[in-house]
């Protein structure tokens, strides 16, 4: 029982720490750059992310330097590739056929900057190279893998077998999609459906990663829905003129 609260406290501490120190570094570097990035879209979350991966790669570097054993490989790839390629068509079809409907009975999404062609590529560039790249090393990767050392037993969620870890890794993944201010304690942003959208793919991403033991399909899926999502959103507000 020691085992698995250390595990569980330890897992959640990087979980609010690293992040954290992604969103100090960007606050005190984005300035620089703000000729670059007027609307300020894509290099504050840019130097978020690369720094949130960085510290997450440190972490995994002074407990086990093997980066193959935190998921840095090509290990079961033929297993990967088909939960890939069932997701994507999966997912295409749900976001096209979603936004279809919503075109004609909701109003079109609100973007909190102008979409210019800079901002647009540089928002796109970011989910396709980034997002995933840097969120999955330290969900899946980094904090689940320490949770498997103690909460590896399985058990059934909606009739799918993924372990404990992979529960509790999602629930950090949804948790970190809600806006906090820990001084004073304060929930700054809540979003219902994204959080509900990253328990979704939260465990899809948890039970890849389980049955692979890669992050080659996590983090490859974890960018393609940003980028699909967020391309959907673009089109429709073109759309709709």
């Amino acid at each position: 029982m020691w085992k698995k609260i250390r595990d569980l406290v330890f897992a959640l501490l990087l979980v609010l720490i690293l992040p954290k120190i992604g969103s100090w570094t960007a606050n005190m570097l984005s300035p620089m750059f703000s000729q670059i990035d007027q609307d300020g879209v894509y290099v504050w979350v840019t130097i978020h992310h690369l720094v949130q991966l960085f510290a997450a790669l440190m972490v995994m570097m002074i407990i086990k330097p093997r980066l193959r054993y935190w998921g840095f490989n090509f290990e079961n790839w033929k297993v990967t590739w088909g939960y890939l390629k069932s997701f994507l068509i999966y997912l295409v079809i749900l976001v096209t056929a979603g936004h279809i409907l919503l075109f004609f009975f909701s109003a079109p999404p609100q973007f909190p900057y102008p979409l210019t062609t800079e901002n647009v590529l540089g928002n796109l560039l970011f989910k396709l190279l980034l997002s995933g790249t840097s969120e999955e090393p330290l969900f899946r990767g980094l904090v689940m893998t320490i949770l498997m050392g103690s909460w590896s037993r399985q058990t059934k969620l909606f009739g799918i077998e993924l372990s404990w870890a992979g529960i509790l890794a999602t629930v950090f993944f949804v948790l970190a999609h809600v806006g906090l201010e820990f001084f004073p304690f304060n929930i700054t942003h809540v979003d219902p459906i994204q959080l509900v959208q990253a328990a979704a793919f939260g465990i899809f991403y948890a039970i890849v990663f389980e049955r692979t033991r890669s992050l080659v399909g996590c983090i490859l899926a974890h960018n393609a829905i940003n980028v699909v999502f967020t391309t959907a959103g673009f089109v429709w507000v073109w759309l709709a003129g």
